[in-house]
């Protein structure tokens, strides 16, 4: 076989799998021992007689493609996998405590479920660099106000109470795939999510984050776990020499007499924290933004002073990686990479509807928030990211999360007709779910590519 038909084949092979994914849902599901979690968990107490876990599952990823929420559309699905009638009375019965738990457990199976790739994106600065780089951040959903007691969201100034759930996330850009999930309610902050996924970091691990999950002694801990950190500077934080960690320094002097800087500071009054600390100029434009944006910033209470306005004209980071790793570009570089998972997140919310949650009863929110979770995690593991591993490796073409997603969500049904025809499939994923050429802005593989 030449090297045109083994390419096209591995491409067909990725293409196959995203048309049949209920009987590779069902393969994925099978491997993650679904029927001993459900009887572990109390979902199923006897051998079922009607409802199979497996096919209860599968029913709620179909739903996710044609939007039928309801009861009574969750009841005809399952009835087609079962090959029988099946009310949606048997399916609210159902819709209790231990079904929360067993998806619970099938979603940190998802979690820790290997994918096999034939080959692995090669990233050379990141995979040779670490062993894992991690994004952690988190995204919001609003429900009815009626679930406010459970889900307590943002106050307003008329104190009017709102329901929102945050869901925190970890990914891994060099697997492409999901480490860590966590559902809370708003009001528990990010910095209190900082502290909570210590566990899952890993010798040799990088983690990327935003100024939300900016707490020193998680960075702290991070480090003592063998492992690296890059984040963006807190204003406020204290500063001092690296040879003198009692004499404070004034960044801002500093910066204005040499623009770029590459040192070594402690950080932290109590801490004192031995970082490297990394600070590059904005463009003017960028700056100007970034200073309409904190005076305009609903908290009254920020009154930014000139001193931190001033700041805002330069990137500034602390990590513990070491020069001869990174140097100060390849550092703003990788800390660009943190926009995939808001990608990710619109993926979820634009085309499978993640925040469209259908009802209004706490348990029926947990229902549909994991099994969400479970669904979105095998698209982007055993879909996604084969296809586009194929793809940029076999056609030299780009795939689009955001464009797939679209794609698989509206022409799955389409697909379906076609499943004979692969070819046909192929052409139309390969041209409508590209990225498209620009001359200013890199797509996110491009941006991959850079670092290599």
């Amino acid at each position: 076989m030449d090297d045109d038909s083994h390419s096209r084949g591995t491409t067909m092979l990725a293409i196959a799998k995203m048309v049949d994914f209920p009987n590779k849902f069902r393969e994925k599901l099978r491997v993650m021992s679904v029927n001993t979690l459900a009887v572990r968990c109390g979902f199923v107490q006897r051998t079922p007689r009607k409802i199979d876990p497996q096919n209860f599952v599968l029913s709620f990823f179909l739903m996710v493609l044609h939007g039928g929420y309801s009861l009574s559309s969750f009841a005809a699905t399952l009835g087609l996998f079962e090959r029988q009638c099946i009310s949606k009375q048997a399916i609210n019965k159902r819709i209790k405590e231990p079904l929360i738990r067993f998806l619970e457990e099938l979603l940190a199976k998802a979690l820790t479920q290997g994918i096999h790739l034939h080959t692995k994106p090669k990233h050379h600065l990141l995979s040779t660099s670490f062993q894992r780089v991690l994004i952690h951040d988190s995204t919001s959903i609003r429900l009815d106000p009626s679930l406010a007691e459970h889900f307590p969201g943002a106050r307003n100034a008329r104190s009017t109470r709102s329901a929102t759930v945050k869901i925190q996330a970890m990914f891994d850009l060099l697997s492409e795939r999901f480490r860590y999930f966590k559902i809370t309610p708003f009001t528990v902050n990010d910095q209190a999510a900082a502290t909570a996924m210590i566990d899952c970091v890993q010798p040799g691990d990088l983690v990327i984050r935003d100024l939300g999950y900016f707490v020193l002694r998680v960075l702290h801990a991070i480090e003592c776990k063998g492992a690296f950190f890059i984040s963006r500077l807190r204003y406020g934080i204290t500063l001092y020499c690296f040879h003198d960690a009692e004499t404070p320094l004034n960044l801002l002097k500093m910066l204005k007499k040499q623009q770029f800087l590459d040192i070594d500071v402690h950080i932290g009054t109590k801490e004192k924290l031995p970082v490297r600390l990394v600070a590059l100029p904005v463009a003017t434009s960028v700056a100007a933004q970034r200073r309409r944006a904190l005076r305009c910033n609903r908290d009254r209470r920020l009154n930014p002073s000139q001193h931190h306005l001033a700041l805002l004209g330069w990137d500034i980071f602390i990590l513990n990686v070491d020069r001869s790793i990174l140097t100060a570009v390849d550092v703003v570089e990788i800390y660009r990479l943190r926009w995939r998972i808001e990608i990710i997140f619109k993926a979820w919310k634009s085309h499978f509807r993640l925040a469209d949650v259908p009802y209004s009863s706490v348990i029926r929110v947990q229902l549909y928030l994991h099994a969400m979770l479970i669904f979105l995690t095998l698209f982007h593991a055993n879909i996604y990211a084969p296809l586009a591993l194929s793809a940029s490796g076999n056609q030299k073409i780009d795939l689009s999360l955001l464009k797939l997603s679209r794609f698989f969500k509206v022409q799955f049904w389409a697909m379906v007709l076609f499943a004979s025809q692969p070819r046909i499939i192929e052409q139309q994923v390969l041209y409508h779910c590209k990225y498209e050429s620009r001359r200013k802005r890199q797509n996110f593989l491009q941006q991959l590519a850079r670092l290599g």
